[in-house]
């Protein structure tokens, strides 16, 4: 973890590493490295972190607010540890709650049978996913979820920093 980039407030990131894979018009597209292992047991074959790793394909995401992008520099890039607190409550917490309010709401409403719990479990589950996504669309929109860049990983000593608030967030198309 470490301390915000370039500005007054101390903000504590979540960073990973990432490689530049592309660059469009001011946007830099990158690539997460995967982790190794943490090396924390002797468990390191069978740990779910590496789980996957080579079969899917990486997963890109881009970036406005790289200074001097250069194609396939690696590159630290955070996200507020709140972030993702919040973004783990809007995915899981929106629609398990709509689920257990519609379906105690269903069973009460409906004389107490499961058949109806269960309906009005599932049409509150479908609720929740719709208002998470709304929710997390504006976060989005607001950035409020999305990486910053921290610094480049190089052999320099000096490591370049940009603001972590950039001006626009670039969309996927």
């Amino acid at each position: 973890m470490s301390d915000a980039v370039g500005g007054a407030s101390q903000t504590e990131l979540l960073e990973g590493t990432a490689r530049v894979v592309a660059i469009e018009a001011g946007t830099v597209w990158l690539e997460p490295e995967p982790a190794a292992g943490c090396g924390g047991c002797r468990s390191l074959a069978a740990c779910g972190g590496s789980a996957g790793r080579g079969v899917l394909p990486a997963r890109r995401f881009c970036l406005t607010d790289v200074p001097q992008p250069r194609l396939g520099e690696r590159v630290v890039v955070g996200i507020p540890e709140g972030a993702l607190l919040h973004a783990s409550a809007v995915a899981y917490a929106i629609p398990l709650l709509t689920m257990l309010a519609a379906g105690t709401a269903a069973a009460r409403l409906g004389g107490g049978g499961d058949g109806a719990a269960a309906l009005g479990a599932l049409g509150g589950l479908a609720a929740g996913a719709v208002i998470a996504h709304a929710v997390a669309g504006r976060l989005a929109e607001r950035g409020r979820l999305a990486p910053r860049f921290v610094r480049r990983l190089s052999s320099d000593a000096g490591a370049t920093a940009a603001d972590p608030h950039p001006d626009t967030a670039c969309q996927r198309t």
